[in-house]
Formats: C-alpha cells, sequence, structure tokens
C-alpha cells in the first residue's frame, strides 16, 4: 500500500505529522504498517494487507481505520498495565503512543464504531474508530 518502509519511535519522532504514518514496534502498529499474520492485544488476527481507504483511512480485513491510530500488538509489555486499551476504555487526558492527548470521554456512534476526540486543529480533531481495535497508550519510555 506504501512506499515507505516502517519505522520506530525515532522515525515516528522525525516524520510525525507528514502523513506517513508508518510507525511500528514489537507492541504498536499504525494501521498502514500492520502486516497479514499480526495479532492484536485483544486476540484479533490480520489477515490482508492494509489498503488505501481515502480520507486518511486504512483499510484491514474490511475494517477503515484512521491512518494515524497506534493498535495495540499482542506482546507481553501490553500485558502490564494499562497500555493497550479498546477505544471505549479511553479516558480523558490519556496519552496515546503517538502523542496525541485525549480531550474527552469516548463514545459509541454508528454501529460498531467509536467517536474519539483528540488534540489536533483549533478544537481538536474528532475520529471514528472500530470498537474492536485495541489502542496503544504511551508508556514512560516513549515520552
Amino acid at each position: 500500500m506504501s512506499s515507505f518502509n516502517s519505522y520506530g519511535l525515532e522515525g515516528h519522532r522525525r516524520n510525525r505529522g507528514n502523513g506517513t504514518n508508518m510507525f511500528r514496534t514489537d507492541r504498536l502498529s499504525q494501521p498502514r504498517a500492520l502486516k497479514p499474520g499480526d495479532t492484536l492485544a485483544n486476540g484479533i488476527r490480520i489477515w490482508s494487507e492494509p489498503r488505501d481507504g481515502g480520507n486518511g483511512a486504512v483499510l484491514i480485513d474490511d475494517f477503515d481505520i484512521p491512518a494515524r491510530i497506534p493498535i495495540a500488538l499482542q506482546c507481553e509489555t501490553n500485558k502490564a498495565g494499562r497500555i493497550a486499551v479498546l477505544p471505549l476504555d479511553l479516558r480523558e487526558a490519556d496519552v496515546l503512543a503517538t502523542g496525541e492527548m485525549v480531550l474527552s470521554r469516548p463514545s459509541p456512534c454508528q454501529g460498531d464504531r467509536v467517536m474519539l476526540h483528540l488534540e489536533g486543529g483549533c478544537s481538536g480533531a474528532h475520529i471514528s474508530v472500530p470498537e474492536r481495535f485495541p489502542i496503544a497508550l504511551q508508556t514512560e519510555a516513549e515520552r
């Protein structure tokens, strides 16, 4: 889908905001950097290559996910503490692994989606995400 290779934390710091959205570590992946065979923190397995969903979204296994959202992968690190959560379990002031802060409690919306209110722009950005995809929160080491 993308001509860019995935990158780790240092690459994310350099590329943040430029639209590549290929941040990937052993515990998280932005949607464009997911691969068939990846298993999410809640056990969902990824079967297909990411595809362009238009308007900044990535299609994965028939779900469209905003490209900037950090998806939590299954690993030992994500089992410790509160660092991989489902969208409805996010709290105001949580910080995603990508550095964006949650501005208010998420709310259910259309079908199996959840509306997030993240920092960005003049009054923040409202982003709809699938309720089943776990989101990676920032750890102390990533700050």
